[in-house]
């Protein structure tokens, strides 16, 4: 059996639900492939994290790279569920993190401000850092939604 799509509400925002709530009102939709993702994580990314890979299903966000430093590789695998949306703010929780979870090693991956935040293990994305976002001067986030391989973000207006 295929599982349900994950929504957070804007309305609500620690209510995670199986069905969208935009209230009827006009909404922009906006799409994050795992690719956009990618290249979002790496453009700040330290140069330290190599090979970063994104996967998204109904219920999560796995992120896959491997930390190089000191001639030491350590590959690291983040799970990611949605957990918040907030004006223009994404956030998700931290599930877990292989090989282990340590505050040190996972604001080293995620707490790169303004963009990413990481506090409490929930990573914030203020998506009014990204170009395309902020050219857009009004409205704030009423929906996300995970679907196969897309993140996908409804602004309302």
């Amino acid at each position: 059996m295929k599982s349900k799509n994950v929504h957070v509400s804007g309305t609500n925002k620690n209510e995670i639900t199986s069905q969208p709530k935009r209230n009827n009102s006009l909404t922009i939709p906006i799409v994050f492939t795992s690719e956009n993702l990618v290249h979002l994580a790496t453009k700040k990314a330290p140069e330290h994290v190599k090979e970063i890979k994104i996967e998204i299903d109904q219920s999560t966000m796995e992120i896959r790279g491997i930390i190089k430093k000191y001639r030491l590789s350590m590959h690291f695998v983040v799970s990611l569920k949605p957990h918040s949306v907030s004006g223009r703010k994404l956030s998700f929780s931290v599930q877990k993190i292989r090989p282990f979870h340590n505050d040190w090693l996972d604001r080293f991956l995620f707490h790169r401000p303004p963009r990413v935040t990481y506090k409490n293990s929930v990573v914030t994305i203020d998506l009014n850092t990204i170009d395309r976002i902020r050219k857009l001067p009004f409205g704030t986030i009423k929906d996300m939604v995970f679907k196969e391989e897309k993140v996908l973000v409804y602004i309302g207006l």
